[in-house]
């Protein structure tokens, strides 16, 4: 979890590939103790999610509290630059996606929020899996 710079190229596109509503964990791990096998099992343990409005620009995932700024309520946005994860996995049964992160300490789970009805601000997870694939990332 980096805070963004304004200047930064990928955050001044102007378009996003794919964005929408997400539910996001995060676990910490030690580097290098994850494995491919107990990646695909983690979907299955308990976590804490919290939503947040992600935007995926370049190679660059984007994510807020709000889609749009709110008065008086502050609106960081976060990166996750997709050049970090290791690989990664779609769990269609659980209907999430975990990105090892390994190097900075966590995985990122991903869900869509289920209280969000399926719409342009709340894509379905088969959207994101393949925008993802489509920029390289190596899926287990």
């Amino acid at each position: 979890m980096t805070l963004v710079e304004a200047d930064e190229d990928d955050f001044l596109l102007p378009d996003p590939k794919i964005s929408g509503y997400l539910a996001r964990s995060i676990l910490k791990v030690e580097p290098g103790t994850v494995t491919e096998e107990g990646m695909k099992r983690i979907s299955k343990r308990k976590s804490t999610f919290e939503i947040f409005f992600f935007e995926l620009k370049g190679n660059t995932l984007f994510y807020r509290s709000f889609k749009e700024q709110k008065e008086n309520l502050y609106n960081i946005t976060y990166k996750l630059n997709l050049s970090d994860v290791q690989f990664a996995t779609f769990n269609e049964t659980e209907q999430e996606i975990v990105l090892n992160v390994q190097m900075h300490e966590h995985l990122v789970r991903l869900r869509r929020p289920k209280e969000f009805p399926v719409t342009e601000d709340c894509l379905s997870l088969n959207r994101w899996y393949s925008a993802l694939r489509e920029l390289r990332i190596q899926f287990v």
